[in-house]
């Protein structure tokens, strides 16, 4: 019995227009097979009946059905035509809701009960003041000298190392990162000692994977980093959030208990505060004499405006700080490069697990970040970003303070912390400052106790042009003064 070629037409017509004829041609009969509609065993229309339905030559037809053959879908019988495997049909159609798969009981959805998630605006580059954080000035991105860098990693003396699956990271990279980058901080350290990872957020995951059990007690800052707090709740950490005050982290606030500490001493996440040097010193004999182990997530430490960045806590104790760093705010947030300094041991450790997750982070970025880093680009790139943003913060910092003139901006980061007045608060602000355009982060955001952080917000000055920030400030404190009314 012959297929029947009722519905062929309006099969093929949805198959994505894309594809070239012949893969069109081979997906719809696919398509037909699949669901039911041509059986096993049935003989399917000639490949010239296919073509005038489907207004193809019958050489395109003729392709698609050769390579269904081949893959075992058709068979081919001398002077009776082709016909569908027996093989290669499905009892039942399936369905949008999947069949009878229970997915709920498949599906292990990581539990991060009352964490809040991060938000992004889409399209944000459209609204008029988009003083948000996390994103990147694309107009400071060194497009002409990145590109002769990608094109350098392609050549015959990188090939490679770009293209190769390497299983290990790039060591002119990591050559670069100990000579131009870590001493900056104050670290000194061997290859063996550095891991490169898909960003900050990747090294989070895989430092927890490896040393977070359940049940153990994990310091985050409070206000802190949100996404790290997601991360070590859902490997089944319970979180300890310690205060931070104008010094940074309490360090005093710190249980015995305590088997793991992260914390963003150079600037701190949110508040942008440095932790002092007593702190920094105290954290690490806490450390040492409570066995637990400090990671210390120095995201933007470059972006200092006034003075010299303070030494990494890893300067003071390589062994039992693992120092994490990032290109996302010094370079741009979709380079994804990031890195881990921290003992061998560990660095083998977390080497083993994202070998089994992505293998390696792709070559040709690797290689063109560091010929990029070789040829002095980077630190031209990284020092016009720097003097541009130093402006933007003098500009908001200085707009501020004619409404808020006690309040203290420590010189640094890509954002401001900003309590607001009494008889404001952060919900109301930031939905009234959308609705005029202005684009800031709730502080709920970042607190352990949401009602806490209803009484600041996070401004940043990262991603708008310098002209635009002292326009978009007053007209935000236009809307802070109308929700207090």
């Amino acid at each position: 019995m012959p297929a029947s070629t009722i519905l062929v037409s309006e099969v093929f017509d949805g198959v994505p227009s894309v594809f070239p004829l012949h893969v069109r041609v081979r997906t719809m009969v696919e398509q037909l097979i699949f669901t039911g509609s041509w059986r096993a065993g049935e003989r399917i229309p000639s490949s010239r009946m296919l073509a005038e339905q489907l207004g193809v030559s019958r050489m395109t037809v003729q392709t698609a059905i050769d390579e269904l053959i081949a893959g075992g879908y058709l068979r081919s019988a001398p002077r009776s035509g082709v016909f569908v495997n027996t093989h290669a049909t499905v009892a039942d159609a399936p369905t949008e809701s999947g069949g009878d798969v229970d997915w709920a009981r498949w599906i292990r959805q990581p539990v991060t009960p009352g964490i809040p998630h991060l938000q992004r605006v889409p399209e944000w580059w459209t609204y008029p003041y988009p003083l948000i954080t996390g994103q990147h000035d694309a107009r400071f991105f060194p497009d002409r000298q990145w590109l002769s860098a990608v094109r350098k990693s392609l050549g015959d003396d990188h090939r490679h190392a770009s293209l190769d699956d390497n299983l290990i990271d790039d060591m002119l990279l990591i050559d670069e990162l100990r000579r131009s980058l870590l001493p900056s901080r104050g670290i000194f350290v061997e290859r063996e000692n550095v891991l490169i990872t898909l960003g900050a957020q990747e090294a989070l995951a895989l430092l927890a994977d490896t040393l977070v059990r359940r049940g153990d007690h994990v310091v985050v800052e409070d206000p802190g980093y949100v996404d790290a707090r997601h991360v070590f709740a859902a490997r089944g950490a319970e979180l300890v959030p310690v205060p931070v005050d104008d010094q940074g982290l309490r360090v005093d606030d710190l249980t015995r208990e305590t088997s793991l500490c992260y914390t963003t001493p150079s600037h701190q996440h949110p508040s942008n505060v440095t932790l002092s040097p007593d702190r920094r010193l105290d954290l690490i004999r806490r450390a040492r004499d409570d066995d637990f182990l400090v990671i210390e997530d120095d995201y933007d430490s470059e972006l200092c405006y006034r003075g010299r960045p303070t030494p990494a806590i890893a300067s003071h104790d390589p062994h039992r700080v693992i120092y994490l760093g990032s290109m996302s705010k010094l370079l741009a947030p979709g380079i994804r490069v990031g890195f881990v300094v921290a003992d061998p041991s560990l660095i083998r450790a977390l080497a083993w697990r994202r070998r089994y997750v992505h293998r390696q982070v792709p070559g040709v970025t690797q290689r063109a970040l560091a010929l990029f880093m070789r040829d002095g680009s980077f630190t031209r790139s990284l020092h016009a970003y720097r003097r541009e943003l130093a402006v933007r913060w003098e500009v908001a910092t200085g707009t501020l303070h004619t409404r808020f003139p006690d309040q203290v901006f420590p010189p640094g980061g890509t954002a401001l912390w900003l309590r607001l007045p009494d008889g404001a608060t952060s919900d109301h602000v930031v939905t009234a400052a959308r609705e005029r355009g202005i684009l800031i982060d709730p502080g709920e955001l970042y607190f352990a106790d949401a009602a806490t952080g209803s009484g600041f917000v996070r401004v940043g000055f990262s991603c708008i042009d310098t002209e635009r920030v002292r326009p978009g400030l007053l007209a935000l404190l236009e809307v802070i003064e109308e929700c207090r009314g």
